[in-house]
Formats: C-alpha cells, sequence, structure tokens
C-alpha cells in the first residue's frame, strides 16, 4: 500500500508504525497499577513481533510513514563503495502536525479496550485512543519500535553502472539489520553536539514533539502516575517537530569511475539530497540527469478498515512529462578538500499524486572534452575585502559553504579552495564545506587559490582581509540580569574601524522556532550604535540573536549572538464590565450574583483565573474566547453589608492583574423591606385597610435598591 495525498495533506501511513509501537508498551510500563488496555496476545515473541513489522511496513518508503513538510537525507558513501551511511530528518509542520497526531489519536482507538470515546467500554477513563491527544507514552514508543518498521522499509535509492534509464529494480538499496535509529530530538542540538567532537547520545538533546506550551493533564495520571513530566499533546495542535533517523545502506558495489544514481520521488514533496563521496573520487562529476513523471496511474484503497476504503485516487492537473540535463545542484569540496559533495533538490506537487516520479542522476570520473582550469566567479569579493570573524580564540565558521561554493567554478567536478591564512593555521572546509578555523588576532588575511580534481589551479590567487569588525553587547547595563524591556530590547553594536564603511544591520531574535521581524540599523564608522529590536512574535522567555552585516568593504556577512536575553511577561488584560444579581429560587429574593468582564494577554499566552470574596476563595471564573463571567456566588450565605470581590489574571508565565469590585449584599437589603411590609399588610388587613399586594412589595424593593444606590454615592 502506498500513501495518499488527501485534502491536499499527504496521508501517514504512521498508523501502521503506532499499532505496533503500542505492542512495546507492556515491556514499558512496569507499574502495577497500570489497566492492562493496551496488552495484544497475538504478539508473544519478538519474532512474532518483527514478522508483523515486516507485513505492516514492507513496501513502504519514509514518505508513507511520515508526512513531512520538508526533509533533509544526507548520505555518505563509504570508501568500499558497497554500503553508506544516511541520516535523514524530516520536518512536520502546521497541519501536516496536526495530521500525524490525529491519526496516532484514531489508531489507537482501534486497539481492544482503548477507545476512550466508547461510553460502554469499561476502562475508558485510562484509554488513550480517541481521548484527542497524544502523550509522551507515545512518542517514547514510537522510539522503541519505529525503527524497526523503518528498515524493512523502502529507501527509494538505486545505483547501477554503466549509466541507464531502467530495466532495473532501482530500489537495490536496503537498510543494514539494526542500524536505524529512530529519533524527535532536536536535530540542530545533534548537529552542535557533534561538531564539537563530542558524541551524541539519545537524551542529550530537546524532544521536540513536545512543546514547552503543552497541557500537563494530571501529571498523566492515565497511565504514569510516578511521571511528572508527561505531558500530553492536543491532536489538533500544529506545533512544529522533527522526526530524524540514523541507519546504514547497504548495495551492491558500484564502479564509480560510471554509474547512475535513481529516487523513486512519489510523495517526495520537499527534500535536499545531499550525497557525499569518499576521497578516490575527487575527479567524479556530474554527466547528465533525466527524469519523469508518469500521469497513467490510479490508486485504489484496498484495506477495509480505512475511512475511503474503495476509493480510486487518480492524478489532477497532471501531465506526462521527460526532461534531460534540467537538474540544478551543486558540487563542492569538503573535509578539506579530501572529499566530493553533491546537492540537489527533490518536489513533487501534492495535486499529481499518485502519479510516479523517478530521477536518474548520472556521475562519470572520464574528464570532459576540454577540462579547463577552475574560474573565479563574479560573486567572489574583491582582493582585500573584509571577511569578519566573530572572536579570537574560539572556533568558527569563517565562510559558509553555499557562499563560499558561490565564489568558484569549475567544469570538471568541483573546484577545491586551497586557502591559508596569517592568524588561522587550523584553516580547512568542514564536512558541510564551511570554511572554518580558530582565529588567534583580531585581524589577519587570507589566501586562496582554486584547484580542479585533476590538479589545475585557477589563473590568479585572491587575498582577502580578515577581520574582528564590531561587539555586540546590551546598552549601559540596561538589565544586568539579561532581561529585556516587554516590546523592544535595545542592542549596542560597537564599530571597531573608523575606515570599515557604511554599515547596515539587520537584527532578529530567535526563539524555538519563532522569530522576530527584522530590525534594522546603520553606521558610518567607529562609533557605537543602538539598534531597537522589535520583540513581536516571541513568547515571553529566552532568546538568541541573529545579526546580518552589509557594507561595501565587507563580504554580507551573519553571525548569531548569544546575549543571555530574554522577553519579559506583559500582564494581562482584566476589565470587570458589570454583575447581575438573580434569584436563584425564585422566593422574590435575590440571593446570587454573578460578574462578567472580558480579558487578553498581550503575548498570546493562555490566561487562568481565580476569584476570592473577601479574601477568600469564591467559586471559579469560566472564560470564553475572550470574555468571562463568574459562577454565581451565593450571597444568601454571607453576612449583609458590603463585600470586597478580587479577581485575578495570570499568563503562563506567572504575570498577574487583578482588578476588584464592592458589592453590597442585597439578599438582606430586600429581606428586610419584604419582612416590614408583611408585617405592616397584616396589622393594615385587621383593620380593614386595603392590603399592599404584589405590586407595592415590588414598589417597596426598588425604593430599597434606591437607597442602596444613594447610600453608595455617598
Amino acid at each position: 500500500m502506498t500513501g495518499a495525498i488527501r485534502d491536499g495533506v499527504l496521508k501517514t501511513s504512521v498508523f501502521l508504525i503506532t499499532v505496533l509501537m503500542i505492542l512495546s508498551f507492556p515491556k514499558l510500563v512496569n507499574d502495577k497499577n497500570t489497566p492492562e488496555i493496551l496488552v495484544n496476545e497475538v504478539f508473544e515473541t519478538e519474532g512474532r513481533q518483527m514478522d508483523q513489522l515486516a507485513e505492516a511496513c514492507a513496501g513502504l518508503t519514509f514518505e508513507d510513514i511520515f508526512a513531512y513538510t520538508h526533509a533533509r537525507f544526507d548520505v555518505q558513501i563509504n570508501s568500499d563503495w558497497k554500503s553508506a551511511d544516511i541520516r535523514a530528518i524530516a520536518w512536520i509542520n502546521d497541519e501536516d502536525a496536526g495530521v500525524v497526531r490525529s491519526d496516532i489519536d484514531e489508531l489507537m482507538a482501534e486497539l481492544p479496550g482503548n477507545d476512550a470515546s466508547d461510553t460502554t467500554n469499561p476502562t475508558a477513563s485510562s484509554a488513550q485512543g480517541n481521548d484527542g491527544y497524544v502523550s509522551t507514552d507515545e512518542r517514547s514508543a514510537l522510539k522503541e519500535v519505529g525503527p524497526d518498521c523503518v528498515s524493512v522499509s523502502d529507501t527509494r535509492f538505486g545505483a547501477y553502472h554503466p549509466h541507464h534509464r531502467g530495466g532495473q529494480n532501482w530500489n537495490n538499496m536496503s537498510w543494514t539489520d539494526e542500524t536505524v535509529l529512530l529519533s524527535d530530538e532536536n536535530y540542530t542540538c545533534v548537529e552542535s553536539v557533534e561538531a564539537s567532537g563530542d558524541q551524541w547520545n539519545e537524551g542529550d538533546c530537546v524532544q521536540t514533539l513536545i512543546h514547552p506550551d503543552d497541557p500537563l493533564i494530571g501529571d498523566c495520571d492515565q497511565q504514569r502516575t510516578s511521571d511528572s513530566n508527561c505531558k500530553w499533546v492536543p491532536v489538533e495542535s500544529e506545533y512544529d517537530f522533527i522526526v530524524w533517523l540514523d541507519g546504514e545502506l547497504n548495495f551492491n558495489e558500484v564502479d564509480f569511475n560510471n554509474f547512475t544514481l535513481s529516487i523513486a520521488g512519489t510523495n517526495v514533496t520537499s527534500a535536499d539530497l545531499i550525497i557525499t563521496y569518499p576521497a578516490n573520487s575527487l575527479d567524479l562529476r556530474f554527466d547528465g540527469s533525466y527524469e519523469e513523471v508518469n500521469c497513467d496511474v490510479t490508486y485504489t484503497e484496498t484495506d477495509e478498515d480505512a475511512d475511503d476504503y474503495g476509493t480510486t485516487y487518480s492524478p489532477t492537473n497532471c501531465q506526462n512529462t521527460q526532461s534531460e540535463d534540467t537538474r540544478d545542484y551543486t558540487m563542492q569540496a569538503v573535509d578539506g578538500g579530501t572529499k566530493l559533495q553533491f546537492h540537489t533538490l527533490l518536489t513533487y506537487e501534492k495535486q499529481h499524486w499518485p502519479a510516479e516520479k523517478t530521477y536518474f542522476i548520472d556521475f562519470t570520473t572520464a574528464p570532459p572534452e576540454v577540462d579547463n582550469p577552475p574560474v573565479w566567479t563574479a560573486d567572489a569579493p574583491n582582493v582585500n575585502t573584509i571577511i569578519p570573524i566573530k572572536s579570537q580564540n574560539e572556533y568558527q565558521v569563517i565562510v559558509d559553504s553555499s557562499t563560499l561554493n558561490s565564489w568558484g567554478n569549475d567544469d570538471n567536478g568541483a573546484a577545491t579552495f586551497n586557502c591559508t591564512s596569517s592568524i588561522i593555521s587550523d584553516l580547512t572546509t568542514d564536512s558541510k564545506g564551511n570554511l572554518v578555523g580558530t582565529p588567534t588576532a583580531q585581524e589577519g588575511t587570507i589566501t586562496c587559490d582554486l584547484v580542479d580534481a585533476g590538479g589545475q589551479k585557477s589563473s590568479y590567487s585572491n587575498t582577502w582581509k580578515i577581520q574582528q569588525i564590531m561587539n555586540v553587547y546590551i546598552p549601559n547595563d540596561l538589565d544586568s540580569s539579561g532581561g529585556s524591556a516587554l516590546t523592544e530590547q535595545e542592542i549596542s553594536v560597537e564599530i571597531f574601524e573608523e575606515d570599515i564603511g557604511d554599515l547596515s544591520f539587520s537584527i532578529i531574535g530567535w526563539q524555538d522556532g519563532a522569530s522576530t521581524p527584522i530590525s534594522g540599523c546603520s553606521t558610518t564608522g567607529a562609533v557605537v550604535i543602538i539598534c531597537g529590536l522589535s520583540l513581536e512574535g516571541l513568547s515571553p522567555g529566552d532568546y538568541t540573536l541573529e545579526i546580518t552585516v552589509e557594507g561595501n568593504e565587507i563580504i554580507t556577512w551573519t553571525s548569531e549572538w548569544d546575549l543571555q536575553l530574554s522577553k519579559l511577561s506583559q500582564p494581562p488584560q482584566l476589565i470587570v464590565s458589570g454583575g447581575e444579581w438573580a434569584d436563584s429560587d425564585s422566593d422574590g429574593l435575590v440571593d446570587k450574583y454573578t460578574l462578567t468582564g472580558s480579558f487578553s494577554d498581550p503575548d498570546g499566552e493562555d490566561v487562568t483565573f481565580t476569584i476570592t470574596l473577601d479574601g477568600i476563595e469564591a467559586g471559579s471564573i469560566t472564560p470564553t474566547g475572550t470574555t468571562w463571567s463568574s459562577a454565581p456566588i451565593p450571597f444568601d450565605l454571607y453576612s449583609e453589608g458590603m463585600h470586597n470581590i478580587t479577581i485575578t489574571a495570570c499568563d503562563e508565565s506567572g504575570v498577574c492583574v487583578s482588578e476588584s469590585k464592592n458589592v453590597e449584599n442585597l439578599y438582606f437589603a430586600v429581606a428586610d423591606i419584604i419582612d416590614n411590609n408583611t408585617d405592616l399588610g397584616a396589622i393594615e388587613g385587621e383593620e380593614g385597610l386595603p392590603n399592599v399586594g404584589v405590586v407595592g412589595t415590588l414598589l417597596s424593593i426598588i425604593s430599597a435598591v434606591l437607597v442602596i444606590s444613594t447610600r453608595r454615592k455617598k
């Protein structure tokens, strides 16, 4: 069964994984008090469980399993040309995130006794299926069993030699047993750990399926009474999360002198493909491409349990196409010029599903008919242009890969940058093609030649200045704790050299994937300028800066700065608009009082309420949209006279605001009037005078209210 695109979103087959991952719960749960609602006796042994995994996941692809928004596939071909290490990462954003969570929640209900919406189910109170949430328990199980599913899925990659376009099993790369690791930990963090030379271990980084704002529902008492960190994500949540895997591919030995890489691109909606080739193939070069889209394909859902069972899908707005040599790509030398890296973008139009899309990309070590030396491009900086550095004695990226790669070109593979520096002894390119090193002084030079696979050099060298041009800090110890203003943060930028020319700065605040609008400022010469950073778009909490500098004398340079900044929470806005008395038991006496009002939070955080009467908790507040109302307060239980009602609204950051209202207890005031009228009526009745009656009683109540109002005004 292949994946389907429904309602404009890739329909995920994560259902299958979820069923399988739930089967591991008995192993994960040791609490004797936990209901055994997730046990399925069919899966009694590891061997049987693996058989079911193979049956469910064989023939699927990564795209069938996860409805990602964008992905990146890093493939490292090993020197034996028989295996490769692969790291795949999928960003699941916005409505795609909600789709995956909803699918998981729906499938959970298919397990015996695990449907929370089934009112006849005696264990519904502890069931997880159809409860509207996905818990950390389920995420842990995904990591436990998910790799087994992926390991039997199709890799979608194939490689054969010599060049050709078909007639083979183009899925001849397969996962190596027990080498697949599936995780949802922060991928950027993992990369940073490994870039520092440390080995990443599972649990070192933040797990991204659960967002800090997601709710704690009874500390997950339904399933994890001892886990205070257990959280539940509403299935409709569109918080982004990441799923990625590490694995190893096996394939038949390929003659790297002449081969074609094929990729089954159906459902690959958006993915970067980065292939790094071993050191013995530096003269490898791109030698053409071919891709085709076959629209003469339909898909009929044959799963009787599927909600669209029997539905047939056909491509829309799709035409059969074949194209030669239209692939956009880059090739660059990495790891200090010892390896070659190929990078291209794969796409698939969702409305074309289930049309089949296939890519064929050719490589060869045969030299071109005319092997020209590498050349500098028009994007290369002029001589003596400044390449900024952030600091001294700190390992850092000097020039990022995309910028560096745009400076040189070669018709035979990729141009290698052979660079030296007067202040960076360890200058080299890393595995991503970035020029990196550790500057030991504030300024110096860098000189680079271009070298091709045949050893030919560019006709001339380029020499640029390398210099620390600025420092960034909070002005005048504005907040020694690193805190910031509520809506704007002032940033000081100190320029070190007078002759550096005019500079412009673009500053962005980053926080958990969210960012501020771009704030700009500019300067001329060696001065300190104050830039105002709008904090719109950030939630209260820590954030970092990304600063991009442009000028005539420097390359465009982007750097990150962690100044221990934190956006402070603005208090909620609370309005008490009025109150209303009610006669709850229809005895002619008002005995309940309800307060109403409106609220909002400038930071967009959730707001919770408390209500007190004379300092003691008195009922609850129910918010609806931007309005609130109190539960009716039983004033017949309180003493007569004036009482103080206080409403307190607190945001998620714990910042609170209160509004108070003094209220006269009308229950006793009106009761006294009614009692007096009753006595008077009885006396007058005995003397034969007419009874005041209902009308008189109402007039007396109104008079009492007017008297009370008059007293309030005095």
